[in-house]
């Protein structure tokens, strides 16, 4: 075989191989840099412990190319509705859960309204700053059947021909 034909035959075999493999380190676990690929989300979100102010939220880790699973960051949010929560950045302009965290697999939404339905979303970030936005659910809160508490007696005090002031204590409520 002639020279010019191992070279012709060398190129063609190193141009193949970058087409397939760009980048042989990343794609062989070694150190070839972070991935642009997002993570992939765990396992669904489920709500449990609802009550008529708080939900507890839960879900399966990620995984991802380049970072480790216990560096990967959450953050947990809610809406109203659905659709305002169904992607990425529509979820991270809803009302914010939980804060970006690592290795965190829970959250608790608190504050939440008696009787009415939120939607929660969890989403996850690589070292890269990838994202990607787990399937997000629906939890209604219950209805608050507690009654208050009632506050101290009512007394009457300043009594006059004109005027008198009334005082008592103020109630509570969960």
């Amino acid at each position: 075989m002639k020279r010019g034909n191992v070279t012709f035959i060398a190129i063609l075999i190193s141009v193949f191989f970058l087409m397939a493999c760009p980048n042989p380190a990343a794609d062989s676990g070694g150190s070839g840099g972070p991935s642009n690929s997002p993570p992939t989300p765990g396992s669904a979100i489920t709500a449990s412990n609802v009550t008529a102010a708080s939900v507890d939220l839960s879900w399966g880790a990620a995984t991802d190319d380049s970072t480790p699973v216990a560096s990967l960051e959450y953050s947990v949010w809610r809406a109203n509705d659905l659709s305002f929560i169904n992607t990425v950045a529509k979820a991270e302009a809803a009302t914010q859960v939980m804060n970006w965290t690592a290795n965190t697999l829970n959250a608790t939404a608190t504050g939440l309204s008696p009787s009415t339905t939120y939607y929660f979303a969890v989403v996850v970030r690589d070292a890269s700053g990838a994202k990607s936005l787990y399937t997000p659910i629906s939890a209604s809160t219950t209805a608050d059947t507690t009654p208050p508490t009632l506050g101290s007696a009512i007394t009457f005090t300043g009594i006059s021909a004109n005027s008198v002031t009334v005082n008592w204590g103020a109630a509570t409520d969960d």
